[in-house]
This record gives structure tokens, sequence and C-alpha cells, in this order.
């Protein structure tokens, strides 16, 4: 069945009656017992005030006391003359009896004790007076100062005998202006004060409490609180009966000692609780009143003229023939809704014939909208595989540079991307941001509208050469069209054709200059060696003459150093002329075309002494401690020797340009591995090794650290290449700033292998 209109306005009705009421005697309820619950807070505040004047009270008698002793000009003479008669006197029993004083002493400018006298009062049988040693301070020494005079200082002090209300004050100098002579400090214990707050007639409960870290409580904690968020007064939560508030008291020297605290009965809360609770069932009964006429008028004019309206309008046929004609009821608001009602049929028919015309107009268009989606799909399809045909990377970007389109060529560039790794499908690619390269032309592609081409470095040494073209859409939004191609290789052959062309040159320019050093120096040999036994001939000859007569020409020669080393010196330029040729032989050697080579059994030690014979200029410019360490005998090895030295020259090189001091040093060992059939070749040096970053790339192509002495990075990665088509591996440890280690490892030479 369904709810009338009437039922629905009274529950919309009841809800914001009941919303208002329940909000408005909650704002009642609320604002009233604040009133009174501040009220009540400030009765508790007035009586801590009371409290604190009492104890302020107790304090300023103890300075009005010091006030009379400092009027006193003997006791202004006694301290000077620390004559403890007249201190005695002045402080005697009577007076401490009279003024009921626990302690009095006197201190003269130095700080020391002229004189003291302790009176213990809880011993009420007996009064017991000492009087405290002249050689030392109390207990407790209170923080005042003795050379100048100033205001008095008033507090609590922890002392033997309990907690104190003392008070000081230094007695200024009738001879000497601005200058004290001692000071005169008189308290009595705090326990007093408490018994004469219980002889107060304050309406509630006052309690004084004492500073207890032992014994944790609720009472000790807000305590506590008080302290770190340094309130002097504060009131505590308050219970359903009573509410108590707190006061604190320090010593002189800051430390928390005791708490006031007074507990007064929540009558003025439970008065207000109740005129809150009698006011509220008047405000509902008076909103339940005033909602009950305005339902019984909203029915009378309202909801009866509309349900016999609604009894007319169901009194058509069931075929809803339009256009309605309703009879009119009355000429106010419910007239002019039934006149509406018969315009509203009317319209109704001709929007209903409006509305046959357009669904008819819809499904036409509709028809030709899918035969036109069907042909755009089979163009896409064919569009998306020709695109994904082509092997470059073909990226769509927007202004954010955002991925709006890819092909499977940048599928895979991008699936060796850190971020990019899961990425197998071109839609995964979609609103994902292109990491951006530093040599990206995106930017000024974005920027200028340009074509603009560049060649960007990517992880592993990979390079591509990429194009940006510009692309405006028809909302005026520009966009970029990224085509990407891989030109590692084509850049690797390009740099290795540039280093086997300068190798060449430098073949061409070695045997040029070899074959001008081996004219000379065949010159030198052939005479030096021709001179060596004509030398020792005249010798001979002239040990026979100086034998038979001498002159003194002929001692003078005799006795010459040059005489006696020249055979020394001429069979020096004799090895220095071999040593000459064996450098020539070894760089014409080694710039030969390796392709005249073939794979052949080589002694890998004579390998590293070809490669420290070209190297050791270089050596002895880097360091000043150089070891050589071969192993014994031969260390065969099938390969191409060009090649091999090629490797350990690099090796080398690489370890001298690795030193920052001559005097860090260089070894280069050989030693072979029986067990596993390997023999090793190790170039060590203390420079500055490779850092943990680098040492992952230091093999890829065109990876270096020395791009600005005009590195290219490819000594590594060829050596690399080589060690590998040789059957072998090059491999490195290093530490930064310790030293690095590479090892050239290659396995030892069988006539299987050269079969």
């Amino acid at each position: 069945m369904k709810k009338s209109l009437r039922y629905k306005v009274m529950l919309l009705l009841g809800m914001f009656l009941g919303a208002g009421l329940g909000l408005g005697t909650m704002l009642n309820w609320q604002m009233v017992l604040r009133q009174f619950v501040d009220l009540e807070e400030s009765h508790v505040y007035h009586r801590l005030t009371v409290v604190g004047d009492a104890y302020r009270a107790e304090l300023n008698k103890l300075d009005h006391l010091l006030q009379d002793l400092q009027a006193i000009p003997a006791i202004e003479d006694a301290l000077l003359d620390k004559e403890k008669g007249v201190l005695e006197h002045y402080l005697s029993n009577e007076f401490m009896v009279v003024n009921h004083l626990n302690v009095a002493f006197a201190y003269d400018r130095r700080g020391n004790v002229v004189f003291g006298r302790r009176i213990d009062w809880n011993r009420r049988s007996e009064v017991s007076i000492a009087e405290f040693p002249s050689d030392g301070p109390p207990a407790e020494p209170l923080l005042v100062t003795h050379q100048q005079p100033g205001s008095s200082r008033l507090g609590l002090v922890r002392t033997e005998l309990g907690v104190m209300m003392v008070a000081t004050r230094p007695m200024e100098s009738r001879h000497f202006q601005g200058m004290a002579t001692g000071t005169l400090v008189v308290g009595r214990l705090f326990a007093d004060f408490e018994m004469k707050l219980e002889d107060r007639s304050l309406v509630g409960k006052v309690e004084i409490l004492k500073f207890d870290m032992d014994r944790p409580s609720t009472e000790m904690q807000f305590m506590l609180d008080m302290l770190k968020g340094q309130v002097q007064e504060d009131i505590a939560p308050a219970t359903e009966d009573e509410i108590s508030g707190y006061r604190l008291y320090r010593a002189l020297a800051g430390e928390p000692l005791f708490a006031s605290k007074v507990t007064m009965p929540r009558d003025e809360y439970h008065v207000g609780r109740e005129t809150v609770f009698w006011s509220s069932i008047i405000t509902i009964a008076s909103i339940a009143f005033i909602a009950l006429v305005f339902f019984v008028t909203l029915q009378r004019l309202i909801f009866d003229p509309l349900q016999e309206l609604t009894t007319q309008v169901k009194g058509f046929d069931e075929k809803k023939s339009f256009p309605l004609t309703l009879p009119e009821r009355s000429d106010d608001e419910i007239g002019e809704l039934s006149e509406a009602f018969s315009d509203l049929s009317t319209r109704l028919q001709t929007s209903i014939d409006e509305l046959w015309q357009e669904v008819r107009d819809r499904r036409r268009i509709e028809s030709t909208l899918r035969h036109s989606e069907a042909s755009y799909r089979k163009l896409s399809l064919e569009f998306r595989a020709v695109l994904n045909g082509i092997q470059d990377s073909l990226m769509l970007l927007d202004s954010e540079q955002n991925i709006v389109w890819a092909n499977d060529g940048a599928v895979n560039q991008l699936g060796a991307v850190p971020g990019f790794e899961g990425v197998h499908r071109e839609g995964e690619l979609h609103g994902r941001t292109l990491p951006l390269n530093q040599d990206s032309p995106i930017p000024d592609c974005l920027e200028r509208g340009e074509i603009v081409e560049r060649i960007e470095r990517w992880p592993e040494g990979k390079l591509y050469g990429v194009k940006a073209f510009p692309i405006v859409t028809t909302e005026g939004d520009l966009r970029v069209l990224r085509f990407s191609t891989d030109i590692t290789e084509k850049f690797k052959l390009r740099l290795e054709a540039t280093r086997a062309a300068r190798l060449a040159a430098l073949g061409e320019l070695a045997a040029g200059v070899a074959h001008e050093i081996n004219n000379p120096n065949a010159i030198v040999n052939v005479n030096v060696g021709l001179l060596i036994p004509f030398w020792e001939k005249i010798q001979q000859v002239f040990d026979e003459v100086r034998g038979q007569s001498t002159t003194p020409l002929v001692e003078e020669v005799a006795g010459s150093r040059l005489w006696r080393e020249a055979p020394v010196l001429l069979q020096e330029m004799l090895d220095g002329t071999r040593r000459i040729q064996g450098i020539v032989d070894d760089l014409k050697h080694f710039v030969r075309d390796q392709q005249d080579y073939q794979s052949e059994p080589v002694d890998l030690n004579q390998v590293v002494k070809v490669a420290i014979r070209l190297t050791k200029n270089l050596i002895q410019k880097s360091t000043s401690d150089f070891n050589l360490e071969l192993a014994k005998g031969s260390l065969m090895v099938l390969g191409r020797q060009q090649q091999l030295e090629q490797i350990v020259i690099n090796l080398v090189q690489n370890a001298c340009h690795a030193l920052t001091d001559t005097g860090q040093s260089i070894r280069v060992s050989s030693h072979l591995d029986e067990e596993r059939q390997l023999c090793t070749v190790c170039v060590e040096d203390c420079g500055k090794g490779v850092s943990p970053e680098d040492a992952p790339h230091l093999f890829d192509p065109f990876f270096t650290t020395k791009r600005e002495d005009g590195g290219t990075g490819l000594g590594l990665s060829v050596s690399f290449r080589i060690a590998r088509e040789h059957g072998g591996r090059l491999d490195f440890t290093s530490e930064k700033n310790k030293g690095s280690a590479f090892c050239l490892e290659l396995p030892t030479y069988s006539e299987e292998m050269e079969s």
C-alpha cells in the first residue's frame, strides 16, 4: 500500500521537529550547565586564592619580623664584630617562642654562620635549644647574596626539621652605602600553616598534599601534569558529587613540595541540571502543541483538496487518452493546479509525437554509426599491424610526456628500463610517464614546436637515434611523435673503424720510424761489433809497448778511467743497439695487421714481456714501485699473439692511469693453474679503484670514466670480447680508493685444441 502525502509530510515534519528539538535541548542543556560549572569553578578558584593569600600573609609576617631586626644598629655591629652574645640576646628563646620560630640564623657578609638557633616544636613536652656550629652553613644553605643589599627572599626550604617557610634579608650597612654587613634568616615549619588553615572558616574541604613520586595516583598524576604545563592553579576533572582545585607550592630552589587542595560539593551543578530538565519538558510540550495545530491546518487547506484532485485524475479511462480536461474546484492554487494538469496533458501528447519521430531518426543514425564503426575498426587494426611491424620504437606523447600510444617496438625498448620491467603489452604503457633522458629531444620539441633529432644514451650502453615530431590536435593541444632507432652496433662499428684507421696510420708511421731507426742502429751495431775485438788487440799492443818503454803520456792513458772502462762501454753500446732492435721489432709486430696471423701456440710470458717493453715509458712516469713476477718456464696458450698483447697493454695502461701518486705500486704476474688447466695474467694496482656504481658497466661498450681525457670506452670492452673469443675470461676485483686487480684467464695449450 502506498503511503499518502500527508503521512510523508507528517514524518518529515516530525523529523525536523525532532532534530530541532534535540539540537535546541542539547544546546540549551550545554549552555545552562556551562554557566553553573563556571560558577562553581569560580568558587573553587576563590578558595584557592584565599589559601594562597594566607600563605603569603604568613611569609609577610616573617619578612616584617626581619625588617624590625634590621632596624636595630646593635645587630649590624654584632655581625661586623662577630659578637655572639649580642645576637643570642636578640635571637633569644623568648623571641623565638613569642614569634613561633623554628630557626634563626645570622650570616656575615662572607656567608659564614655567626650565630644560629633551632627549636623543634614537634616535641611538645620539651624545648630543645642548640647553637649551630660557627664554622659551616646549615644543612641546606639558602641562595642569598651577602655582598650587596637587596630585597628579601620568601619561600619554602626543605631542612632537617622538615619543610619550612623562611624569609631572608641582607643587613644594609649604615657606614658604607650600597654594602651589606650580613644576612638574617628566620623560619617556621610549614605544618603550622596547615593547622591555621584548619581553623579558617572556609566553605568546602581544604587539604595540604605532599609530593610523593613513589606513590603514583590519579591525584599525583594531575599535579605532575600541572608541573609539566607550568600551571600554578588548576581544577581537576569533576566527579558527580564534588569538584576539586589544586595550588602548587615550590621551594626556593624550584623543587615542588606541597599542593593545597580545595574540595566542594556540586550543589550549583545539581540545581542547574534540574533547571535544564524542567525547561526542556516545557519546550517539548510547546513544540508538540504547535506541530499539532500546524498539521490540522495543513490537512484542511492542502491534503483534502489534493486527495479530491487525485480521485478525479484516476477516474479517466485506462488508455490515458489525451488531452485531459479536469474540473476546476476553486480559484486558489489547487484550481490553478487542475488547469495546469489539463495544459500539461496537451503538451504531453505533442511531446510524445515528437519523441516517436526522434526515436525513428536515432535508429537510422545508429545503423549508420555501426557501419562506420566497423569500417573504422578494420582500418585501425590494419594501421596498428603496419606500425607494430616496424621494428623501431614509435610513441605518441602528450605535453606532460605521458604515453598516449606506443607500438611493439617501444614496448621492447622500454622493457629493459628500470620501472618498466613488467611491461609486455602496449596497453600497459598508457598513461605512464616516459623516463626523461638527459639527451632527450622531447623538451626542445615541445618548447620550439619543431622537429628535433638527438642521440640518447640508455642503460647497458645502448644508443638510440631519436627524432621528435610536433603534432597539434584539433583541440589545439601539442603532442609529440617520438621515433627512435637502435644505433648501438652502427656507432660501435664506426668507432672501431676509426680506431682501426688510427692503428693503420700508426702502423705505417711505426714502419717508417722503425726503418729510419734500423738504418743508423744497424751501422752502430756493426761498427761497435768490429770495435770490440779491435780494442782488445789495441790493449794487447799497448801493454807490450808499455812493458818495453814508457812515457808520461803512456802512463796518463794507462791510468785514465776511460782506458779501464772502454771495453765495458763498448759492450753496453752493443747491448743498447740490440735493445733498440728488439723494441722496433716488437712495435712492428704489434701494429701488423692481425688478419695476417692465425691462431697458434703463444707463450703468455713472452706476451707480457712485449707489452711491458711497449709501455715502459708510461710505467716509469706513473710509478716508482713496479713489480714483474712471471711463472717459471713457458705458459703456452692457443691464440693470436697481437690480440693478447693488446689486452695486456690495455690493462697496464689502465693501471697506470688509476694511480694518483708515483709512490703507489703496480704488480704484473703470471702463473699456471694445473688443476683447472688455466694460464693467468694479473695486473694489480694500488690506485683509486672502481666505484660500486661504475663496476656493473665497466665492460659495456662506450662506457668510460676518462671521457674528458679522450677515452672512448672501447678498451675494456674490446679486451673482454677478445678474451671470450679465445675461450677465456677477463674479470676484476676492486675496492674504492684501495686499488684494483684485473685477471686474464686462458685455457692451457694442448694438441687437441689445435686439431
